[in-house]
């Protein structure tokens, strides 16, 4: 890995590290770069800062939305939620896909996450945060400390004069 001041007429040139990396992606002011077989590496300020083991024979590495997702030639996708980078999600052929051999990753202007293998392309729906509301169940209804329960079962929207408000 090597950083330079500039693509075009270059003055200087420093080596960061030895490591060959198969991908590159940055988060905020770090770099995050990938090997084939050892994980990942975070670099700050040209300084390796943290490492992380994850797939082996990594094909990419793609920031989406608040994930890292790693991609693999064999083992399928592994995904780390931010800025932690703790394990959040696993797509491979025993949960998702047909194949485990991921060449890419994209995610298009209308938000689908594709996903291209050797057995073709798919794209990839996250599923939907899931929303519960909670039931309401009412046991006694009183107005002004008398119990009215039958107009519970007479209607499903009740409405009080200003004097029964109790």
């Amino acid at each position: 890995l090597w950083k330079t001041d500039s693509l075009v007429n270059t003055t200087t040139i420093n080596k960061i590290s030895n490591t060959g990396f198969i991908s590159l992606e940055t988060l905020q002011n770090k770099v995050i770069a990938a090997t084939l077989n050892n994980g990942l590496r975070v670099f700050e300020n040209d300084i390796l800062i943290n490492s992380f083991n994850t797939l082996k024979n990594i094909s990419e590495i793609k920031k989406i939305k608040n994930d890292f997702w790693i991609s693999s030639n064999t083992d399928g996708i592994e995904i780390l939620s931010l800025p932690s980078f703790s394990f959040k999600q696993k797509i491979n052929k025993y949960n998702t896909l047909q194949t485990n051999q991921i060449n890419s990753i994209f995610k298009d202007s209308k938000d689908f996450i594709w996903i291209a293998t050797n057995n073709g392309l798919y794209r990839y729906d996250q599923p939907a945060e899931k929303t519960h509301f909670p039931k309401i169940f009412f046991e006694t209804l009183l107005i002004n400390n008398k119990n009215v329960d039958s107009l519970l079962y007479k209607s499903k929207v009740l409405s009080f004069p200003y004097d029964k408000n109790n």
